[in-house]
C-alpha cells in the first residue's frame, strides 16, 4: 500500500493502541506507539452533495476525489 491513499473524509479515521486497544487522541501519541489505524464509513449524510460540500476532501484542502472506505477494499 506504500503512499496510496487508504481512507478520506468524510470517512473518520481512528487510531487506537494496539496494546490496549484504547483510543489515542490528537494530544497523546508519542514516538514508539504501536498503532492500529482504522477507516470507518461515515454516515449516509456525510456522503450526499451537501455532507460532501460540508466536510469532504475539497472542504479541507484535498484535490483527491471521496472514495468511500469499503469501496477501496471491496474484494
Amino acid at each position: 500500500m506504500g503512499d496510496d491513499l487508504l481512507v478520506r473524509t468524510p470517512d473518520p479515521i481512528t487510531v487506537l493502541d494496539a496494546e490496549t486497544d484504547e483510543p489515542i487522541t490528537a494530544g497523546s501519541p508519542r514516538y514508539g506507539f504501536r498503532v492500529a489505524v482504522l477507516g470507518i464509513p461515515s454516515a449516509a449524510a456525510w456522503r450526499t452533495e451537501r455532507g460532501l460540500e460540508l466536510v469532504g476532501p475539497e472542504h479541507v484542502g484535498g484535490d483527491v476525489p471521496f472514495v468511500p472506505v469499503e469501496e477501496r477494499y471491496r474484494r
